[in-house]
C-alpha cells in the first residue's frame, strides 16, 4: 500500500510520513465509506485516504489548487480514482447544510480539516461538518499544537479547536510527532 501511495505522493507538501502512517491506522479502524477533506494542498493526505480506505465517495475542497503547484496531481487523482471529486472554492461557502445533505446523505465517516488556518476558517470548517459525522466517525484537525522541528505553531487553529470542543461538548485526543500535531475527535 505504501508503494501505491508513493505513486501519488507529491514532491512537496506539509503532510509527512508520520501523519500518513497515523491516517492509515485510523482509516483501517474506521473503514469510512464517506470522506470529506478540507484542504487538498499537494494531495498527500488525499491519496493516503483514497488508497488506505477505498471509500465509496470522497470529496476534497480547496480554495486554490495551484497552491504548491499541485493542480496536476489533483487532475491525476481525479482521473485515477472515480470515487474522488475535488472542488475548488472556499469551504466556508461550500460546506453548508444543503451541500452536505445532498453529497453525503448517509453522513460522513471521516473528515480531515486542513483548510484555512485563521480562527474563523478552522472553527467554521469544524462546526459546518461535525453534525454530519456518523457515530464512530472521526474528524482530524491538522496543525493543532504544532511547532518545530517539522511544523509551525498556529495559535488560531489551537484556539479554534479548544473553543469548538467547549461549544460542541466534543472531546478530542492530541497526537503529536516531531512538531506535527492533530486534534482527533471521535464521534460517539
Amino acid at each position: 500500500m505504501i508503494d501505491k501511495i508513493k505513486k501519488y505522493w507529491w514532491h512537496d507538501g506539509h503532510f509527512n510520513e508520520n501523519q500518513r502512517d497515523l491516517f492509515i491506522e485510523i482509516l483501517y479502524r474506521v473503514k469510512p465509506k464517506n470522506i470529506l477533506e478540507i484542504g487538498f494542498a499537494s494531495g498527500r493526505s488525499c491519496c493516503t485516504a483514497l488508497i488506505a480506505a477505498n471509500p465509496e465517495k470522497m470529496i476534497s475542497v480547496d480554495i486554490n489548487l495551484d497552491y504548491m503547484g499541485a493542480r496536476e496531481n489533483a487532475n491525476l487523482l481525479m482521473s485515477d480514482f472515480k470515487n474522488l471529486e475535488i472542488i475548488e472554492g472556499d469551504s466556508k461557502q461550500i460546506l453548508n447544510k444543503d451541500f452536505l445533505e445532498k453529497e453525503f446523505p448517509e453522513g460522513l465517516d471521516f473528515v480531515f480539516v486542513d483548510g484555512g488556518h485563521s480562527y474563523e476558517d478552522a472553527f467554521k470548517d469544524m462546526a459546518n461538518t461535525y453534525g454530519f459525522i456518523n457515530s464512530g466517525g472521526v474528524m482530524i484537525v491538522d496543525d493543532f499544537k504544532s511547532g518545530p522541528p517539522d511544523g509551525c505553531s498556529i495559535l488560531d487553529v489551537d484556539k479554534a479547536v479548544e473553543d469548538f470542543s467547549k461549544e460542541f461538548n466534543a472531546e478530542y485526543q492530541v497526537w503529536y510527532n516531531s512538531g506535527k500535531g492533530f486534534a482527533i475527535f471521535e464521534k460517539k
